[in-house]
């Protein structure tokens, strides 16, 4: 859910998995100076952002279908 929220960051900044729970945001050729005002922006949508725990008996999520099993080939005209 952060992770999501991570990827909404302006001017070019990537996020990525830095361990477990940890995430960084590699901004290129940009200048701190630059960039605080957009990380601030973004700890505020995750700030304000609402988040809810999901419960054990959530439905299950269905499985991927088989394309390549279930798809007919018709030929060309």
């Amino acid at each position: 859910m952060v992770a999501s929220k991570l990827n909404q960051v302006t001017v070019g900044g990537r996020a990525f998995r830095y361990g477990g729970e940890e995430f960084v945001i590699i901004f290129f050729r940009k200048k701190l100076a630059d960039v605080i005002p957009h990380l601030e922006i973004l700890r505020q949508n995750i700030a304000q952002a609402e988040f809810s725990i999901r419960s054990k008996d959530r439905p299950k999520k269905p499985k991927k279908i088989k394309t390549a099993q279930q798809t007919k080939n018709f030929p060309l005209q």
